[in-house]
Order: C-alpha cells, then structure tokens, then sequence
C-alpha cells in the first residue's frame, strides 16, 4: 500500500514537471515578441560582462564608464565587418559593371546557337505533329495549352503582386529594427552597469536559484564560445579550400570571391551554393565547359567536406556527441524547415547547459522525491 502510494505521489510530481515545461513554453511563445530585445540585452550583458569587469578592475573606471566603452568597441567591430562586406560586394559589381556587356553578349550569342539548334528544329516537329492530328485533337491541345499559359500569367501576377505588397512591409521594418536596436543597447547598459548590485540582490533574495543560474550561465557562455569558435573555424576552412581550389583554377578576384563565400556560408541551408551555383550555370551556358567542370568539382569538394568535418567540429567545441548533433539538426529541419538549422544548434546548447549544470539530476530528484 505505501509503495502503491509512492508510486502515485512521483506520477503526480512528473505530471507537475510536464505541466510546468509546457506552460513555459506557451508562455514564452505568447511573450516572446514583447521581451525579446530584453532577452537579448541580457545575454550580451553576459558576454561583455568578463571585459567590463577587466577595465573596471585594471584600469579603475567606473562600471557605466567601462560599459560604454566596451559597448563602443562593439559596435565599432560590428561597422568594422559591415564595411568590409560592403567594400567587397562594391568592388564586385564594379569588376560585373566592366565585363557584363561582355558577358551579355556571350550568354545572348549562347542562347541564340541553342534557339536555332535545339528549339527551332524541336518546334517545327512538334507542328509538323500537331498538324498531323484530327480536328478534335487539335482542339484539345489547343485547350491544353491555353489553360496551361493562363495558369502561368496567374502566378506570374501573383508573384509579382505579392513581392510589390512586400516591398512597404520591409521598409517598414526598418525604423522598428532600429528602435529595437536602441532598445537593445539601453538595456544592455543599464543590465551590465548594475550587473554586480543586480547579482547580490538576487543572490540574497533567492540563495539558491542564484547559485543555479551561475552555473547555468556558466556553462552555456562556454557552450556559446564554443558554437562561435566551431563556426569561425567551418568558415576558415571553406574560405581557404575556395581560395586555393580558384587559385588553382586560375580564377580572378579568388579572394574577394572566397570571402564573400565565407560570409554566405553564415546563410543556413543555401550557403556557398548562393554564389557558386549560378556561377556554374552561367559557365555552362557561356560554353566554359573547362571552368565549369573545375568549379563544379570544388563546390561538391566543399559539400562533402563539410558534412564530414561540421558535426565533429561543433560536437567538440560545445561538447555534444556527434550523433547528438547530427540528430539535433535532423529533427530541427524536419519541425522547423531551414530555420531549423538556426534553431537546431540553439536547441543543443541550450540542452546542454542544463545537463552540465545537474539541472535534470535536479528534476528527477524532484520526482522521485
């Protein structure tokens, strides 16, 4: 009777657990869009938190004063990339706005051989076998072929409809992301100048909720640095085997090109296949079947290698098992789509951090009383 009763008491305390974490979640989804920017405040306050208390302690400023500072580099490295990045994408339209007329004539000259050699002769079959039909057939066909080009005007409308009415709602975007930036930057001053009065408070008000998140925000800032690292380390990787591989090829403007290969391989899902793919449809149908094969050669080069070396690298550097990892961004794409892969890995550490820091132990003590 009193195991019997032990029994009933821990399927209510698991029921009180499930309950607990679903209620989270629907909280956070309903929430979420009206503490974000604070969500994120905080999580930079814990990044820059160890180099504000660097310059606080060593060089004897204030906590506001280190802050600002640190928040100023920040932003100056942020600009810093930017800068780059839109240099680089400069130089690359000037080097297309000197070869394009080139390269228009080449493709027009290309599609033109392909009209008089493939489609002209595949045309006039077709008519010869169009003609050869009944009268009833014809008309079929005729049916056939007026619906399908009403069909393809309607989604041509559609489409451009539909991205001529997205265009206002993405510049208005614009001013709401720059007030959440500012949102952002506030919040993140005001959470890391009173970081060390925050910090007591909360330790003398809840003892041992504070000890908890100082070992979660402990490990999840190593899991954090780990993640970026495994990325910074993927792009180097890729950078240099498209560096060398166009060398190879003898290919103008290899750095540039894998530079800007590096930064699209931030892209999920699409990654170096943005500038790689149409690059190769272009030298296929320009008739550069040589560059075409070596360029196609390195792009399935890159794919390979980096589905060999991405789920060791990221496993290593947060500490998650390769398979763990490989199942993470499995299911992510399977319930999320593309932004699976974003939400994948954000998932995994943050799984993480509440193993390393005993939080199951914890819950299953709780059920099991």
């Amino acid at each position: 009777m009193r195991l019997y009763k032990g029994v009933i008491i821990q399927i209510c305390r698991f029921i009180v657990v499930l309950c607990a974490l679903i209620s989270g979640y629907w909280l956070l989804q309903i929430t979420f869009p009206y503490v974000y920017p604070f969500i994120i405040a905080i999580l930079l306050a814990v990044i820059i938190n160890p180099m504000v208390s660097f310059l606080e302690g060593h060089f004897h400023f204030s906590r506001g004063v280190s802050t600002v500072i640190i928040l100023f580099f920040v932003f100056v490295f942020i600009g810093f990339i930017l800068y780059v990045i839109i240099l680089e994408i400069y130089q690359g339209i000037l080097f297309l706005a000197a070869n394009l007329p080139a390269y228009y004539n080449e493709f027009f000259h290309f599609i033109e051989i392909i009209f008089k050699t493939k489609i002209l002769p595949l045309y006039e079959k077709i008519f010869s076998l169009f003609l050869s039909l009944d009268v009833n057939q014809q008309a079929t066909v005729k049916e056939s072929l007026d619906q399908l080009m009403v069909r393809l005007s309607a989604s041509g409308s559609n489409l451009l409809q539909d991205t001529l009415t997205n265009i206002p709602n993405m510049l208005a975007i614009l001013p709401q992301s720059f007030t959440v930036i500012g949102f952002i930057t506030l919040a993140t001053f005001f959470i890391s100048a009173d970081w060390n009065t925050l910090k007591k408070h909360a330790e003398t008000r809840f003892p041992s909720v504070a000890k908890s998140c100082d070992s979660v925000l402990s490990t999840f800032k190593e899991a954090i640095w780990g993640f970026a690292k495994a990325q910074l380390l993927l792009i180097l990787i890729t950078g240099c085997i498209i560096f060398t591989g166009l060398c190879l090829l003898k290919v103008e403007h290899a750095l540039a090109i894998a530079f800007l290969s590096g930064v699209a391989d931030l892209i999920p899902l699409v990654g170096v296949g943005l500038i790689f793919v149409p690059w190769i449809i272009y030298l296929f149908m320009a008739g550069n079947y040589g560059l075409t094969i070596g360029i196609t050669i390195l792009y399935m080069l890159i794919i390979i290698i980096r589905q060999i070396i991405e789920p060791k690298i990221i496993s290593s550097s947060i500490g998650i098992h390769p398979l763990a990892a490989l199942i993470g961004y499995f299911v992510g794409i399977q319930v999320w789509g593309v932004m699976g892969l974003i939400i994948a890995p954000a998932i995994l550490i943050f799984i993480y951090t509440l193993y390393q820091s005993n939080v199951f132990i914890y819950i299953w003590k709780f059920i099991k009383g």
